[in-house]
């Protein structure tokens, strides 16, 4: 099972935001590269970087971005604000594995497909943040799509895209684990194509995951806290709890 640290970004530095609210900002100190390097250091999978700035349209943190990808020597996979071919090739070309697509995708769908097949499907990553009513959200947590998080992946899997990321908006930042009500109720092809993120926090919220066959998980704010037992976590995405 993959693991994937998570970096957020804000005016440059490293944040967590709590259920996507800009009203509830946590700052940590230190250069987003040197988190690169420890997270990248200690095994991870990959790095997630979320460009907070990007989503909510105000800008954005691409030099940031760069020296994470320059820093670390694992996969980076980047998201936030994807709404333009321009930037889509802007991370490319500075070597970043995997972008995520979410407002963009839901949006204009059959663009989505273009540049799956232009670049490669594999390249993506699609974002299915959803709601406590399951439905999917668009811009930077700000609007629904209309559709459910089955619906949403039935449209993308038909089109070939075949990584998707779940993120329960009410469990983003809180510690309080992985919405796993919902999660056990998908269907079996949805978890074997889906990484989770929101709330991930134990090796235990880990093993859980990969017990019912989802094939990554996000960790973020547990991380930071130091609430977190590193070489625990990354047993229990190898073998379970």
């Amino acid at each position: 099972m993959e693991v994937y640290a998570a970096i957020d970004l804000m005016n440059g530095r490293v944040v967590r935001l709590l259920k996507g609210s800009e009203r509830n900002v946590i700052t940590y100190p230190g250069r987003p590269e040197e988190y690169a390097v420890k997270w990248s250091s200690l095994g991870f999978t990959g790095i997630h970087v979320v460009d907070l700035d990007a989503a909510f349209g105000r800008g954005g943190n691409l030099e940031a971005v760069e020296k994470i990808v320059d820093a670390s020597s694992v996969p980076v996979q980047v998201g936030g604000g994807v709404r333009s071919r321009e930037r889509i090739e802007r991370l490319l070309s500075m070597g970043v594995s995997r972008i995520i697509l979410g407002s963009l995708a839901l949006r204009d769908p059959e663009l989505a497909s273009k540049l799956g097949e232009q670049y490669g499907y594999g390249k993506f990553v699609i974002a299915l943040d959803y709601s406590s009513n399951l439905e999917v959200l668009t811009e930077g947590w700000r609007k629904g799509s209309g559709l459910t998080l089955k619906e949403a992946y039935e449209i993308f899997s038909e089109k070939g895209f075949r990584r998707f990321l779940l993120t329960a908006k009410e469990r983003d930042g809180l510690l309080r684990g992985p919405d796993r009500h919902t999660l056990s109720r998908l269907p079996s092809e949805i978890r074997r194509n889906s990484i989770v993120a929101g709330g991930v926090s134990t090796p235990e919220d880990v093993g859980s995951l990969r017990q019912m066959g989802f094939l990554g998980a996000v960790v973020g704010r547990a991380l930071y806290e130091g609430r977190i037992n590193f070489k625990r976590l990354l047993e229990a995405a190898r073998d379970g709890c």
